[in-house]
């Protein structure tokens, strides 16, 4: 028995990050990332982050691809291949100074 999870979608066709990440198949964590790196499907943020179910479909139906070959040359792929630096997170490395020996 397989149990399908209940996706929530606004009357006017939005979703919240959960529920996106539910009929997307990805993560919420994922679904982050891909906006911070500007890929992914389009979002609207009015205090909360929304997508729209058809921009999801859209984005879906863009990654289609005959062969995996032909997957690496889709843009706005799901797969983020870069990983950002320290800095473009904003994570600073504390240094301490070593301790006299003596």
């Amino acid at each position: 028995m397989n149990i399908q999870p209940e996706i929530l979608l606004l009357p006017d066709g939005r979703m919240d990050t959960k529920n996106a990440s539910i009929y997307l198949g990805l993560s919420t964590k994922t679904l982050a990332m891909m906006r911070c790196a500007g890929k992914g499907p389009q979002f609207v943020k009015r205090g909360k982050i929304f997508y729209f179910k058809t921009d999801l479909d859209d984005w879906i139906d863009q990654g289609r691809a005959g062969s995996t070959a032909q997957a690496n040359l889709v843009p706005n792929q799901s797969c983020i291949k870069e990983s950002p630096t320290n800095d473009q997170v904003g994570i600073k490395a504390i240094s301490k100074p070593n301790p006299p020996i003596g």
